[in-house]
């Protein structure tokens, strides 16, 4: 008796197995893409939502600083010492900004403790080469307020020819708005004018927020 025919084997052959790990690895990859793409969306987001934070929390405190100038004697902190209320000068990330203040109730900006009332103070405000925004009260070190700032730009408005009263026949105040090394005195300056830019990877800095005004004085001396 002839023994049976011996039925031939099916299975996949080597293409077949070559053909599918490709596509396989082919699927893998684009749902790896797909996750690497939503990864970096939500680190963009992450980054401008903590970029938007640090740029508010930089016009804050610039309307801290310049409310603290505001404090003392006329547009004086110190008048004993002859000091202005509010100056600036260059620095790596834009102007430094220097204000003389009195003490009172009012928070401080630099998130310092509550100082006596009355005593006089000195805050230091700058945006460091790295964007860092700092903020320094008289000879303490400075503290790092927020990150991932680009540069700042200040604009000042200066009583030219000094203040006069409003009842003297023909005086008129000129006011001149002007950068930081062009101001002539700082106890003339009325108001400062302030904007961020942002960075941006293909410039040193990016397209630049609007302007914010900030008055100095509460009135001009006669």
């Amino acid at each position: 008796m002839d023994p049976a025919p011996m039925k031939r084997q099916r299975g996949a052959s080597l293409a077949g197995c070559l053909l599918g790990l490709g596509l396989g690895l082919l699927v893998l990859q684009a749902l790896l893409d797909v996750v690497a793409s939503a990864h970096h969306a939500l680190q963009a987001q992450r980054l401008a939502l903590r970029r938007q934070e640090s740029e508010a929390l930089a016009q804050q405190l610039l309307r801290a600083v310049a409310e603290a100038s505001r404090r003392g004697q006329g547009t004086q902190a110190d008048p004993a010492a002859g000091a202005a209320a509010l100056a600036a000068r260059p620095g790596p990330g834009g102007e430094v900004l220097e204000a003389n203040f009195v003490a009172d109730s009012a928070p401080g900006a630099c998130g310092e403790a509550v100082q006596p009332e009355g005593s006089a103070h000195r805050y230091r405000l700058d945006i460091d080469a790295a964007g860092t925004l700092r903020c320094r009260l008289d000879a303490h070190a400075p503290q790092p307020l927020a990150d991932g700032l680009g540069v700042w730009e200040l604009e000042f408005v200066e009583l030219r020819g000094g203040p006069c009263a409003a009842e003297t026949p023909g005086c008129t105040p000129r006011l001149r708005r002007v950068r930081a090394p062009q101001v002539q005195d700082w106890n003339h300056v009325v108001l400062m004018r302030a904007r961020l830019r942002g960075p941006a990877p293909r410039s040193r800095a990016g397209a630049p927020q609007s302007w914010v005004a900030l008055p100095l004085v509460q009135r001009l001396a006669s």
